[in-house]
């Protein structure tokens, strides 16, 4: 591969053809929001790096299922989203059930808080409450696909939810009042 500009269907063939330079141009088109998805899941710089790449291989392997340009970035944080919970599931704690939580929580003082403060206290609850949270209001999952991929109850999943958003509360509560 030469300085020549290639399209973005070169680029993919040359990727599939195990080009290493066209894949660390197609890494670094993607590896944001990749990493941003792995990151917001694991929680950890460098295990969410270890999944990322993951992600790549896995990707690099399977590009001749990628439809389109327009859908790479969506087709990677989707790969990236599946190994990052493979990854929560093999390598860490198991999920404890706990009674459901249905009540809506309405609470008029937070209705104006900063959203940067909700982003650093998402990232300083425990873990499986990050991790609901984030797959919930991140990564647009339901509770039914939540406990489906991490194997715990929609229920579990529900309350988990319940107790995250509760535990947030009182993050906000003492670090930025």
């Amino acid at each position: 591969m030469d300085q020549v500009t290639l399209t973005y269907q070169n680029l993919i063939e040359q990727c599939e053809k195990g080009d290493t330079r066209a894949q660390l141009s197609f890494y670094e088109q993607h590896y944001k929001p990749v990493f941003t998805t792995c990151l917001r899941i694991v929680g950890n710089k460098v295990e969410a790096e270890d999944v990322m790449q993951e992600t790549f291989i896995t990707a690099f392997s399977k590009l001749s299922s990628l439809e389109s340009e327009e859908k790479a970035t969506g087709w990677l944080c989707t790969i990236a989203r599946n190994k990052a919970l493979n990854y929560i599931q093999r390598e860490r704690k198991s999920w404890v059930d706990l009674k459901d939580h249905d009540e809506p929580v309405h609470d008029t003082k937070y209705e104006e808080v900063d959203v940067a403060y909700i982003h650093k206290g998402i990232k300083l609850l425990p873990e499986g409450y990050r991790l609901i949270m984030n797959l919930y209001l991140f990564e647009g999952m339901n509770h039914e696909q939540i406990g489906s991929s991490l194997g715990i109850s929609a229920s579990t999943s529900r309350s988990q939810y319940a107790r995250a958003k509760q535990k947030l509360k009182q993050i906000i509560e003492q670090h930025y009042d």
